[in-house]
């Protein structure tokens, strides 16, 4: 991505990656809607299936302000679609957190429109990322709280251990204080968290957990100094709206980090994309 950006070249290749992404997806989805139901398709399990419906829009808002594609009435319809498909599809893979990534990627990208200086800045997302960890150690004790019980149980009729994600974060710390400061090695959480004495535990279900855990201190500060770098090098005002999407996307995945794995490859590779698109000079 970087040597087609020093050729000039980086628009011909997002826009080949974009038609690419759009028939993966179209394949995906085909036989996602015609076969019986499955817990792993073409992108692989349901997360990886709703992230990229949301990465694919965030490529369409990339090519209309590259001029790749017009401001037409077919393109405005290519949006809806790609939004209503996201919607069904994470349904369909009862993937509700893709839902609520969607709606936290529009809001993130509507906020950026009326304030990006704020969206735009290294503090907030370094900020969110250390709010979305924060929430491992306040969750456990506001369910365990009689009213919010009640409230999630009774009302909402809802797990009170959010599938299990509270009993995780409560046996977190007492595994990250032995190793803290280079954590236990990369494709251990499995092993790691299952010796706490709650049963099958998979990850720490938190996504600056499951890498702290894996690296310790360092991994951490790493993630947040590449963070903070990789947005403090943008200005929201070249190619605002394509800063905007790219933007939106990565904190939508950070919010979602709160209670997923969302620290993957997708997710450096959006902020390599963010790097490169941001020293493009194209039309605001």
């Amino acid at each position: 991505m970087e040597y087609a950006r020093q050729k000039k070249q980086l628009g011909i290749v997002l826009d080949i990656f974009y038609k690419i992404s759009v028939c993966v997806l179209i394949i995906n989805d085909v036989l996602l809607f015609t076969t019986s139901s499955s817990e792993v398709y073409l992108l692989g399990l349901k997360f990886s299936v709703a992230y990229f419906h949301m990465f694919v829009i965030t490529l369409w808002f990339i090519r209309l302000q590259s001029g790749k594609i017009s401001r037409s009435a077919v393109n405005q319809l290519t949006l809806f679609i790609l939004i209503i498909l996201s919607i069904i599809t994470g349904i369909r893979v009862d993937c509700m957190t893709g839902v609520v990534g969607l709606a936290l990627m529009m809001t993130w990208f509507l906020l950026g429109t009326k304030f990006p200086k704020f969206v735009c800045n290294p503090v907030t997302a370094v900020s969110t990322v250390l709010i979305s960890y924060g929430f491992l150690y306040v969750a456990p004790t506001v369910m365990h709280n009689s009213a919010v019980r009640h409230f999630v149980v009774d009302i909402l009729h809802r797990d009170p251990t959010m599938t299990g994600r509270t009993n995780i974060f409560e046996v977190f710390p007492q595994a990250f204080e032995k190793k803290p400061f280079l954590g236990y090695g990369y494709g251990v959480s499995y092993d790691v968290m299952s010796w706490q004495g709650i049963g099958f535990v998979p990850d720490t279900q938190n996504g600056l957990a499951e890498i702290m855990l894996a690296g310790g201190l360092a991994a951490g500060a790493l993630l947040l100094a590449l963070i903070w770098n990789t947005i403090k090098s943008i200005n929201p005002q070249v190619g605002k709206m394509r800063i905007l999407a790219v933007t939106s996307f990565i904190y939508a995945l950070i919010c979602i980090a709160t209670v997923e794995i969302t620290f993957s490859t997708l997710f450096f590779a959006c902020l390599v994309l963010l790097a490169n698109i941001s020293k493009e000079k194209v039309k605001a």
